[in-house]
């Protein structure tokens, strides 16, 4: 009955949305082509040492506001192709409008990484699931609660330990995205092509990373000088698509593209922009972090983030041709000579040395992804891991909720759960 109501309108919606595809011209698709480097070859045994990490969440709102989160988390240490030992790790929190359950997930996967490179002789691999170049808000800091506060902290602090062991130890500290939103790469090499055609322009923009504030640039440019190259990267700087995608376009062959250093991510904030910000140390972030009692820790953990080697990224396509993937790597280990807080941009490398050290990294995550996976490894922690709803609502929950209210809580479940409960429970 419901959907005889609904799926009519629905389809009447349809016919009223705007779709602009995606439609990249000849030019450009070479463009982005000649970024790639062909590469099938793998390494002819895994790793001898590398360890996983991937991590999930669930949690239980209360009447009155507090909200109850459970996060865990594993790493598994593989010798070769065999699971030697896994690290798991569980926390709860409590709290009133409890926020940020993904930075409190984020903090203890990096902690069960860190604690299984323990196990590992000094360079070996180390691979989480997801990004570790960290990004931070504005919006995200203003009018924070000391709770948010420590979640942000947690989750900075538990990265650096990462990193500064891995870095301490030699190991290969990797990040691998499944589904990458960004437009780091895109954004260098469309400046990199308008600084070409109009070098003044080029020089203006050549510190934003943000295809948005690049379309608006252009379409100022062109309103007073018309230019068909412009016209070009103006409706590619307006495409609503991402870097993934546009190497899942461009490109068939598998293999990755030229690396891509990241400078802060502060860095690329609009009011630093606009302010010809140079370096994280004179950033105005830094200076409102520093003049805040609640926000100074978050500039020191930065601090101390960014006085280690940049993370590089490339885009890569596993031997087997399936999907693109964004993968991050902590530069130490490519003998990058270089801080964050030196760093003004993001820099596109086309050093050969460089990209054939990137080389042996695709080789060993070549290895690690027999055909379909991209690093199986990492779909075998995510299935352990991944704490599903069902199961915490018959198992979790109410074990929590009876020790809530064994510590004086009242602990009610809010209503609309308690009636989400009941629908399902009629299905």
């Amino acid at each position: 009955m419901a959907e005889d109501i609904f799926f009519l309108l629905f389809s009447k919606a349809l016919s009223n949305l705007k779709v602009t595809a995606v439609e990249i011209s000849e030019y450009l698709k070479n463009i982005y082509a000649s970024h790639w480097c062909t590469f099938r070859d793998k390494d002819e045994k895994y790793p001898g040492s590398f360890v996983v990490a991937d991590g999930s969440y669930q949690s239980t709102a209360f009447q009155g506001g507090v909200r109850a989160l459970c996060v865990r988390a594993i790493a598994n240490r593989y010798e070769g192709n065999v699971l030697a030992n896994y690290y798991p790790d569980v926390a709860v929190k409590l709290g009133f409008r409890l926020k940020r359950a993904s930075l409190y997930m984020k903090a203890l996967e990096l902690k069960c990484l860190r604690r299984a490179l323990n196990d590992c002789s000094d360079g070996s691999i180390a691979i989480h699931d997801g990004t570790i170049y960290p990004t931070i808000s504005p919006k995200s800091l203003a009018g924070v609660t000391e709770q948010e506060v420590d979640a942000i902290l947690e989750w900075l602090g538990s990265l650096y330990e990462l990193y500064k062991f891995a870095m301490d130890h030699g190991h290969v500290l990797l990040g691998v995205v499944k589904d990458s939103h960004v437009n780091y790469l895109r954004s260098r090499i469309l400046v990199r092509c308008i600084a070409d055609v109009d070098y003044k322009l080029g020089e203006a923009i050549s510190r934003e990373r943000s295809l948005k504030n690049i379309a608006s640039c252009l379409r100022e440019a062109l309103s007073a000088s018309p230019n068909d190259a412009l016209e070009e990267f103006l409706r590619e700087a307006e495409l609503m698509t991402s870097d993934e995608e546009v190497f899942e376009i461009c490109t068939s062959e598998p293999g990755f593209t030229k690396p891509l250093l990241l400078a802060p991510q502060p860095l690329y904030l609009s009011e630093e922009v606009k302010a010809g910000t140079r370096n994280w140390r004179e950033s105005r972030l830094r200076s409102r972090l520093e003049s805040s009692s609640l926000l100074k820790p978050v500039s020191g953990v930065l601090d101390r983030i960014y006085s280690l080697p940049p993370i590089l990224m490339f885009y890569w396509r596993p031997w087997h041709g399936y999907g693109v993937y964004r993968v991050d790597v902590a530069s130490w280990v490519l003998n990058v000579g270089l801080r964050s807080d030196e760093m003004e941009g993001d820099r596109l490398i086309d050093d050969l040395d460089l990209v054939e050290k990137c080389r042996k990294i695709v080789s060993a995550l070549n290895s690690l992804s027999p055909e379909p996976y991209a690093v199986k490894p990492l779909t075998d922690a995510d299935e352990l891991v991944r704490l599903r709803r069902s199961v915490y609502q018959e198992s979790y929950e109410p074990v929590l909720i009876d020790y809530l209210r064994g510590e004086g809580l009242r602990a009610h479940p809010t209503k609309r759960a308690r009636r989400e409960t009941v629908l399902r429970g009629l299905k």
